[in-house]
């Protein structure tokens, strides 16, 4: 009878232990342990050697692994970043680093250091720095490699999502302070037209601020809620005065158009390679308004959302926010996007840090409150959801309606001036979707300009102010919601609303 294939298996696996055990015991029988004992284990020789050879020893043990840890860290980001980077030389030059050192075992490298290279250089090792110089560097070439692949996963372990939510909430890639002396270096005088743009912005929201209460009671209206509350609260205020405090004199409001548009979006195109997603989009959205983009999935609703605050750099076209060009490469982008909240479909809280943690950080590094007063911001915001009860608690713990609740509250904490959300309840059970949708009224109510992607038509047909329908990059049909979606005029979108109504 055939044996099956797993019983071969096995069979052959204990026939490779019986060897290996059958050599191991005849190594243990035949070998001479008095000879070996004399030779490796004389205690004479070794109470000689004691106790210096220990403590000399772990001395230089412990000097060698400090410094090469050192200089391996500096090294290893450095490195780190030239394999992140867009220039493709400087990715070719440390993945040949990385695999060279990574791939020779450290005794060779440390050999050919400090040995063969002073050879080969025909200088004497000791006009080199010496053997143990030299040995450190090997040490440190072979530490650099490890470390940099280390923190090069680190890096791109951080989900996208992530980054992306810093990026909307104004916090920088990078240092601003170091950006700002490398930008005034290089580009001189321009340096402080860019502050003056900045300050625009902020001009531009104080005078949007002072609008009579007779327009905020016609935007109220508009909504069929009560009239629009002052949404600036102190902290608010002191901030827009601190940040045009810096020295500068802000430019003249005679330059400002206080009817601008929230949301001024001008032949807007976006390609990623060949393939060209946004075809020359043109979308005004005004203070107050309820915008509801709909349309099927890959017709470019999330890029043009994406596009709104730079987080996908359009191709062409113009993103005017309150009159601000924001594709301007001069305009400091982490400042405006403070003045526009972003809800994403998967949350993208910040895992390690708890709800308030996630409320207050971008309060504390962008808006510069104090953490006294972050915290009062963010309870506000926490009891405006519904969750105040959640302040401590982490964003695992929370449902993905209660987590979503917390994005939105995320957001309003840096008091913008209008909300993005990107199909904020697509990630949702159907029973927590009416949780987050009352928080979205609430905010329609209130007056906030919304610019909504979503598949919830019901929502777009009794909060929206108006509704766009998308499909290949184009903006197909626009109108009132209650009149596109039981009355659309385009063949395009009687198709597609017949399959999701």
């Amino acid at each position: 009878m055939a044996l099956r294939r797993t019983t071969k298996q096995k069979l052959y696996r204990y026939s490779i232990y019986a060897v290996l055990l059958a050599i191991v015991v005849w190594a243990i029988v035949s070998t001479d342990w008095a000879r070996i004992a004399q030779l490796y284990f004389n205690p004479e020789v070794a109470a000689k050697m004691l106790p210096g050879i220990i403590t000399t020893a772990l001395v230089n043990t412990l000097w060698f692994t400090a410094v090469a840890f050192a200089g391996g860290l500096l090294l290893g980001i450095l490195l780190a970043l030239m394999k992140l980077s867009v220039i493709a030389p400087f990715r070719w030059i440390a993945t040949a680093w990385i695999e060279l050192f990574r791939g020779l075992p450290a005794i060779l490298t440390i050999f050919a250091i400090a040995f063969i290279l002073p050879i080969g250089l025909g200088v004497p090792a000791t006009r080199l720095g010496g053997p143990v110089v030299l040995g450190l560097i090997g040490l440190i070439l072979v530490a650099s490699a490890y470390m940099a692949e280390t923190i090069r996963a680190g890096i791109q372990a951080v989900p996208k999502g992530q980054t992306e939510a810093a990026r909307s909430l104004g916090l920088p890639d990078h240092h601003p302070a170091a950006d700002e002396r490398v930008r005034a270096a290089a580009e001189g005088h321009l340096a402080a037209v860019r502050r003056r743009l900045l300050h625009l912005v902020e001009g531009a929201h104080e005078l949007r601020a002072r609008r009579s209460d007779a327009e905020r009671q016609r935007n109220a209206a508009h909504h069929g809620g009560d009239p629009l509350p002052d949404r600036d609260d102190p902290a608010h205020a002191s901030q827009r005065v601190a940040g045009a405090s810096d020295g500068e004199d802000t430019m003249s409001t005679d330059l400002i158009d206080v009817q601008a548009p929230a949301i001024a979006i001008q032949d807007l195109h976006k390609s990623f390679g060949d393939n060209e997603v946004l075809k020359g989009i043109d979308l005004t959205v005004l203070a107050g308004e309820v915008v509801c983009v709909i349309g099927p999935s890959g017709s470019g609703k999330s890029t043009l959302l994406r596009s709104v605050n730079l987080l996908e750099e359009p191709t062409g076209g113009k993103v005017l926010i309150e009159g601000i060009d924001i594709t301007d490469p001069d305009i400091d982008i982490d400042r405006v996007r403070t003045r526009i909240g972003m809800v994403f479909q998967s949350f993208n809280l910040f895992p390690h840090l708890s709800v308030l943690g996630n409320l207050t950080i971008a309060q504390q590094r962008v808006k510069k409150r104090s953490k006294a007063e972050a915290d009062k911001v963010a309870r506000a915001m926490l009891e405006r959801v519904g969750l105040a009860e959640k302040a401590d608690a982490y964003p695992g713990h929370l449902s993905g309606g209660q987590q979503q609740r917390v994005a939105i509250a995320r957001a309003l904490c840096m008091n913008p001036d209008m909300m993005l959300f990107d199909e904020p309840t697509s990630a949702l059970d159907p029973e927590l979707v009416g949780e987050v949708l009352q928080v979205m009224r609430s905010l329609a109510d209130e007056g906030m300009t919304m610019l909504v992607v979503t598949h919830e038509m019901g929502f777009a047909r009794e909060v929206g102010s108006r509704l766009i329908f998308m499909d290949g990059g184009h903006i197909v049909e626009e109108g009132d919601p209650r009149e596109v979606l039981a009355n659309p005029q385009h063949q395009r979108t009687k198709d597609f609303l017949s399959r999701v109504l």
